[in-house]
């Protein structure tokens, strides 16, 4: 195989007419220079391992693909630019490990998903110690509650990112910076100023200036009293923030609204503490008349007469329309209440707005109570004088000159008994008898004493004679 080119070249020269070439000789295997030997390994070795870097480096830049997902956050995967959703159609994946393409095919974003706080402290305060002069509108902030009064208080807001794709349309990377233009006011004017804010910064002041609008909405639609016993209506302040947030479709949710620290202006604080302890007796003086009223209706007529949820009682609505009633003279309402008077007093229960039959007690139960017993006696009593005027009237028909000696004995019996207090003096027939009579009640006294004293010395005696 050697010697077909030399044969050719030889061929070509007798074609040609010239004198054949001499014969070549081959180079000999022992004639290479060692130097370039080792050179020629050397390289054949760097080659290789330079094969095996781009190999490794390769596989390298195929595993950056890889890509983990922490606790509180999710990942949105971008391909060339576009958002990546898988088959069910969701653009975000939880937490654990994933694979994609490395960068730049595939750009991992991680928004977090965990709840931020922001802090207004500044918006409706005073701008630094404000004592007791008057509100500068270019400095001071307040709030207008809804009964006109002037208020400062400080807020806290919480949110999180529940559409981290719309989040990301909209402030774009949550912790990569971007140039922001903002405005700043300076007294009359307002100044522009550039700053590098992350996308977590611009969404901060997104939802600061919308909570800062639902706060004013609902302090508006308050009393002050119940702001400044941090009684804020923070359901209506979220509400009204979250409906501007999700006409910007930001994908911001807020999670709560807490108000701290209210007060009233400075120049006004020592006039409303007053008013406030006014307000406060006023409170304690109603609380401690409910309770008076509580006791004393119970104690007139029991649970019937209890107010029930902050109404008044069964009966005592009862006999506030009987009342009613009669200062209009309205008689039909007057007889129907009259009836029903009358049956709740008789049975001592009345029903409720419930329809649950409520007992009357205390004092009523105790006056109807001692009435039907005093009416039980009276009518015994009544009929037994009827039954002894019908036996005296037959034994007058019977025998009248009798019976009229007889009421007569019966009638001295009563009037000089022993315990009537009548003295009786007997004379011999025929005698005439003088009896002064005194009405002094200081003889009767001293006769009694006489008497006692005489009653006395005779219990001595029977006791001295063992008797």
């Amino acid at each position: 195989m050697a010697d077909e080119p030399q044969e050719q070249e030889q061929e070509q020269a007798q074609d040609q007419g010239l004198p054949p070439a001499p014969p070549r000789e081959e180079p000999s295997v022992q004639a290479i220079d060692p130097a370039q030997q080792s050179l020629a390994d050397a390289l054949r070795v760097s080659f290789g391992l330079l094969r095996l870097v781009m190999v490794v480096l390769v596989v390298v830049y195929l595993c950056s693909g890889i890509y983990q997902v922490p606790e509180q956050k999710e990942a949105v995967v971008t391909r060339f630019g576009k958002i990546v959703t898988d088959s069910a159609g969701k653009a975000t994946k939880d937490r654990g490990l994933h694979f994609g393409w490395p960068f730049p095919i595939d750009n991992v974003i991680l928004v977090p998903v965990n709840e931020r706080t922001i802090d207004i402290s500044q918006a409706f305060v005073y701008e630094g110690e404000g004592g007791s002069r008057p509100l500068n509108p270019d400095k001071d902030g307040s709030l207008i509650t809804g009964d006109a009064n002037l208020v400062h208080a400080r807020f806290n807001a919480g949110y999180r990112i529940s559409d981290p794709v719309a989040f990301l349309a909209n402030f774009g990377d949550p912790e990569g910076v971007t140039s922001e233009r903002l405005s700043v006011r300076g007294g009359a004017e307002t100044i522009y100023v550039d700053a590098n804010l992350t996308g977590l910064q611009i969404a901060d002041a997104l939802v600061t200036n919308m909570v800062e609008q639902g706060v004013v909405h609902a302090v508006a639609s308050q009393p002050v009293v119940a702001l400044i016993g941090s009684s804020l209506d923070s359901d209506q302040a979220r509400a009204i923030a979250q409906a501007k947030l999700d006409e910007l479709a930001v994908g911001i949710t807020l999670t709560n609204i807490t108000m701290r620290l209210p007060e009233m202006p400075q120049s006004v604080a020592d006039a409303y503490q007053l008013v406030a302890q006014a307000e406060a007796t006023r409170a304690t003086r109603i609380n401690e008349a409910e309770s008076d009223r509580t006791k004393l209706l119970g104690e007139a007529a029991g649970k019937g007469a209890l107010p029930v949820r902050g109404q008044d009682g069964p009966l005592v609505q009862l006999l506030k329309e009987y009342e009613i009633a009669t200062t209009l003279d309205d008689t039909e309402r007057i007889a129907e209440l009259d009836t029903q008077l009358s049956e709740v007093f008789r049975s001592l229960t009345v029903t409720g707005d419930d329809g649950e039959s409520l007992p009357i007690g205390g004092e009523t139960a105790t006056i109807i109570n001692n009435a039907q017993i005093q009416r039980s006696q009276i009518a015994q009593r009544l009929k037994t004088e009827a039954e002894t005027v019908l036996e005296l009237k037959e034994a007058f028909e019977k025998d009248p000159e009798l019976f009229k000696q007889r009421r007569w004995q019966y009638v001295l019996r009563e009037v000089f008994s022993e315990d009537s207090g009548i003295e009786l003096f007997y004379a011999n027939s025929g005698q005439r008898i003088h009896l002064d009579v005194n009405r002094d009640p200081n003889i009767a006294r001293t006769k009694e004493r006489d008497r006692l004293e005489s009653e006395i010395e005779q219990a001595k005696e029977d006791k001295r004679a063992g008797r």
